[in-house]
């Protein structure tokens, strides 16, 4: 499993309509190939911050079929008016510590 996260900061008068923006993303995610869940989270100390936090099956799942897809133009088109800057992006995947302290491989 791939774990995407993405760092979006929002133009600060269009908070509003990003939040709206981003709840097209569930239907567009839902539907993708290989994307186990999707949320958006926004920032507490900093309100224009928001991170993305995608579960895909595999890497190529995000990187080649997601991304060549129509979904992610309509995503693009949904949020894309409201972003201050480019999103970083990036995938993660390995041993992750868990609360507790125990270990597990993802």
């Amino acid at each position: 499993m791939i774990v995407e996260i993405a760092k979006v900061d929002v133009k600060p008068e269009a908070i509003d309509a990003f939040k709206a923006a981003a709840s097209v993303g569930q239907k567009i995610f839902s539907e993708a190939e290989g994307c186990l869940s999707m949320e958006v989270r926004q920032c507490v100390e900093h309100p224009s911050s928001f991170r993305m936090i995608v579960l895909w099956r595999t890497l190529e799942d995000h990187t080649v079929t997601f991304r060549n897809s129509e979904g992610v133009k309509a995503w693009r088109a949904a949020i894309g008016p409201h972003l201050a800057g480019p999103v970083e992006v990036l995938n993660f995947d390995g041993i992750v510590v868990r609360a507790g302290g125990s270990l597990a491989a993802s």
